[in-house]
C-alpha cells in the first residue's frame, strides 16, 4: 500500500505588533485525496489525523494553532488528544454550539 502524501497549509495569525502569535492549519485538498473527502466532518477529521501524523510541534512550535473545527467532531472527543493550551478551536461558519459540543 502506497503511503499517501499529506498536505496541510500553515497561515500566520498575527496580533497588532505584527508578530506572529500563532498558525492557521488549513486543509490542502489535491485531485489525488479529494476523493477520500466526502464531508466537512471527514475533511476536519482528515485535518486532525494529518495534524497528528506531522506532530503539532512541527507545524507551529512554541506558537499557538487555529483549527477550524466542525461542530460536529467537538462531540466526539478528538480534540481530547491535542494539549488545550496550545489550540485554538474555530466553529465553522455554519456550525452550531449548543450543550453537546461544548
Amino acid at each position: 500500500m502506497k503511503k499517501q502524501d499529506i498536505f496541510i497549509g500553515r497561515q500566520p495569525v498575527i496580533n497588532r505588533d505584527k508578530i506572529i502569535i500563532g498558525y492557521e492549519i488549513l486543509s490542502r485538498i489535491t485531485d489525488e485525496n479529494s476523493e477520500n473527502l466526502i464531508d466537512n466532518v471527514t475533511a476536519t477529521a482528515s485535518t486532525l489525523e494529518n495534524i497528528l501524523d506531522i506532530g503539532l510541534d512541527n507545524l507551529i512550535g512554541n506558537k499557538l494553532g487555529f483549527i477550524t473545527e466542525d461542530n460536529l467532531i467537538l462531540t466526539k472527543g478528538i480534540m481530547d488528544l491535542f494539549p488545550e493550551n496550545k489550540i485554538v478551536i474555530e466553529i465553522d461558519a455554519g456550525g452550531k454550539i449548543n450543550d453537546k459540543t461544548m
